[in-house]
């Protein structure tokens, strides 16, 4: 099987399976009326969606895919300049973080730095999001943007 990468959490590897609704629900629908049971198998079959094994999102894309690619080259020179000792990273206090959703999906808290960085890569766009706790509401990231 193909391997993918979570655009939320950054896993590589293979996705499961999720199905939506019970099992539980199916098989009482199934024994006590025959109609409702079929149409509720129906729902649960056409509703599987592929999830990332560690954080359960929806967000996966193939790692041979240009997004795959530069998630993947993003993530190693990463991982490649923190290992490196004369390279440190900023004290989590002093970078400011923000809420990020992309596509509905909330994305979680994320580094300024980080944010402009997935923008220059065309992970994320101006269009997308992130949460003013001062008016409470989602506001598009072009309003941080540096």
């Amino acid at each position: 099987m193909a391997k993918f990468i979570c655009t939320t959490c950054g896993s590589i590897g293979t996705p499961k399976t999720h199905t939506k609704g019970s099992i539980l629900i199916e098989i009482i629908l199934w024994l006590c009326f025959l109609i409702p049971g079929i149409i509720y198998t129906i729902w649960r079959m056409t509703s599987r969606v592929r999830v990332c094994r560690t954080c359960n999102s929806t967000n996966i894309v193939p790692l041979n895919s240009p997004a795959g690619k530069r998630m993947q080259l993003q993530q190693e020179s990463t991982n490649s300049d923190f290992s490196s000792k004369s390279v440190k990273a900023p004290p989590q206090s002093t970078a400011k973080m923000y809420r990020v959703a992309k596509d509905g999906n909330d994305l979680g808290e994320i580094p300024e730095q980080t944010i402009n960085s997935m923008i220059q890569q065309g992970i994320l766009t101006p269009q997308d999001y992130f949460y003013d706790y001062a008016s409470e509401d989602w506001v598009p990231l072009e309003r941080i943007i540096k």
